[in-house]
């Protein structure tokens, strides 16, 4: 989707969020409610902005490059404006809940999968319009490779479009990641 749709709908949802938001406190009615007729402050907007725009924290389920049925349940957590990702549990039938990271080749070597960090160090993209994070990395458990990373929040918050490369996006893989129901 070009990023000028993109700018647009976040504008549109914030705008709606903000129309919602100030009804309930009646400040869009004029001279209306305990708001004296007066609009609500840059702090009420910024409210409205952040409730339409979830962010990625939360619970996610993955899925293999063919689609399909989920593979795991990831859990993003942020702090200070990292975000990362930790394996809560697999989802694949027979798989050992004790599984290693057998071929990892940094500190996560013969570590638990359940409770690893695998994507580390991602940022909100500071132009103010998308659900854009970068500057990360994901592991891949399967082969112990480490790739840039790269993913978009989609405008309703329930999908996340993860992206590990090498060197530059355009050489690399996509996962959609799914917020459970």
């Amino acid at each position: 989707m070009p990023a000028l749709m993109r700018g647009a709908r976040h504008w549109l949802l914030c705008v709606l969020a903000a129309f919602a938001l100030c009804g309930a406190v009646a400040c869009a009615q004029p001279g209306g409610g305990d708001s004296g007729g007066k609009t609500a402050d840059k702090a009420t907007y910024n409210a409205a902005a952040n409730a339409a725009s979830p962010g990625p924290a939360g619970e996610w389920h993955t899925f293999g490059d063919g689609g399909g049925k989920p593979r795991a349940v990831i859990r993003i957590t942020a702090a200070g404006g990292v975000y990362t990702g930790r394996i809560v549990r697999s989802l694949v039938p027979g798989e050992d809940p004790d599984k290693i990271c057998s071929k990892c080749t940094d500190e996560r070597r013969d570590k638990r999968l359940n409770g690893m960090a695998f994507l580390t160090g991602m940022r909100k993209v500071e132009d103010g319009q998308s659900g854009e994070y970068s500057g990360g990395e994901i592991l891949d458990p399967d082969t112990g490779n480490i790739y840039r990373s790269a993913m978009t929040l989609s405008a309703d918050g329930r999908r996340l479009t993860v992206r590990g490369y090498i060197g530059i996006p355009l050489f690399g893989r996509t996962q959609e990641w799914l917020r459970p129901e």
